[in-house]
């Protein structure tokens, strides 16, 4: 099993090498820059990498590779939508921290059949240990819980 899927994983790295960058990261690249240091040198987000390293496997692309990519796109549309609406620089890192916790911890349950509302109450209790306050810790588990809320809706005229 994991020969094939080593192989079909190569060959879809050779298929989508075929195809440009997306223009979301040559328009967002200072903020990608942003959004991968925070996630570099943030010492809360290092204590949930050390965590959710500890937890989760490479299952068919979701292991760390993915968390960290949905991290930092995460931290990139928050320092895009912060810029925008002209929150201030404080503001917006504590909502950096807060959406790449989400990140990372968005497939802390994969394996399970509900896996997104399973993560959301592991993740309750993993950042307890962190320092978010009930709200933000209450944000963070519904972006958690919600990640797939759009994945198994029809199309408006569809059903």
């Amino acid at each position: 099993m994991a020969t094939i899927y080593t192989r079909l994983r190569h060959r879809a790295r050779q298929i989508a090498a075929l195809f440009p960058t997306p223009d979301f990261y040559i328009v967002h690249a200072s903020a990608g820059r942003q959004s991968l240091e925070f996630f570099e040198t943030d010492h809360v987000i290092a204590g949930l990498m050390a965590f959710v390293k500890t937890q989760i496997n490479n299952d068919f692309g979701h292991g760390m590779d993915h968390a960290a990519k949905v991290t930092i796109d995460a931290g990139t549309l928050m320092i895009i939508g912060g810029k925008a609406a002209g929150y201030a620089k404080d503001f917006t890192r504590r909502r950096l921290r807060m959406v790449q916790s989400a990140g990372l911890l968005h497939d802390i349950k994969r394996k399970h059949k509900n896996h997104a509302s399973e993560g959301a109450l592991l993740a309750r209790k993993v950042l307890k240990n962190f320092p978010f306050s009930p709200d933000e810790t209450e944000d963070i588990c519904y972006a958690i819980r919600n990640h797939e809320a759009f994945k198994h809706q029809t199309k408006p005229g569809t059903a």
